[in-house]
């Protein structure tokens, strides 16, 4: 995998009724100028005009970059 400028292409939004009507992405790897966290994308009525990036903790990030997280590996016993 490889990191995506958000200039370049956003990550896919879904319809999400969780905290009202709006569109959101699945979780995503994303790159900050501080660091880099798990964030999804989100926009209301689906406009990219109107985005932003969240983390898990409810933290506003600027976002340059973002991939895909890998799928989880299972432990078998």
């Amino acid at each position: 995998m490889e990191w995506i400028k958000v200039e370049d292409k956003l990550p896919e939004l879904n319809v999400s009724f969780s905290h009202g009507f709006r569109w959101e992405s699945e979780r995503v790897l994303v790159a900050t100028e501080y660091g880099i966290d798990i964030a999804c994308f989100y926009s209301d009525e689906g406009q990219t005009r109107f985005w932003w990036w969240l983390t898990r903790r409810g933290e506003e990030l600027p976002v340059t970059h973002w991939m895909l997280l890998p799928k989880r590996p299972y432990a078998t016993i």
